[in-house]
């Protein structure tokens, strides 16, 4: 009798909540992001603000540059200067490289919309509707 006591004793320690234990954390919805989450974040975040020191310079100085070009070109060269940097946007390049297609899809749609209208002669709407 006293090992179905103890056995029943223990499976009330096993199930009660450990105010520690991930699922708790994840119910109260407040999961502290892992590694890779904030790796994910911090290398869009780096790829995102060359964008827009490029963006920047290209209107402020007013040169026929596209801006992301410029930052492409501001973040080579910091690649070449800290190489550490790359492997850190390595996972999330890759991913917007395997998926660069898809990124093209609205542009060409704009692009045959705006071919399509001026090949009968009809004006842009001013509202920007096509149809």
């Amino acid at each position: 009798m006293t090992s179905s006591a103890s056995d029943t004793s223990s499976a009330a320690n096993v199930a009660s909540p450990d105010p520690m234990n991930e699922s708790t954390a994840a119910r109260a919805g407040s999961k502290p992001p892992t590694n890779r989450e904030t790796s994910i974040t911090r290398s869009l975040a780096v790829l995102l603000a060359f964008q827009c020191i490029g963006e920047l310079i290209a209107h402020f100085t007013r040169v026929p540059i596209p801006g992301p070009v410029i930052g492409m070109v501001l973040f080579l060269c910091v690649l070449s200067a800290a190489p550490a940097l790359a492997q850190e946007v390595e996972y999330v390049s890759r991913g917007l490289l395997n998926h660069l297609s898809l990124l093209f899809v609205p542009a060409g749609v704009g692009v045959m919309v705006l071919a399509d209208g001026q090949a009968f002669g009809d004006p842009i709407p001013p509202d920007g509707q096509a149809l």
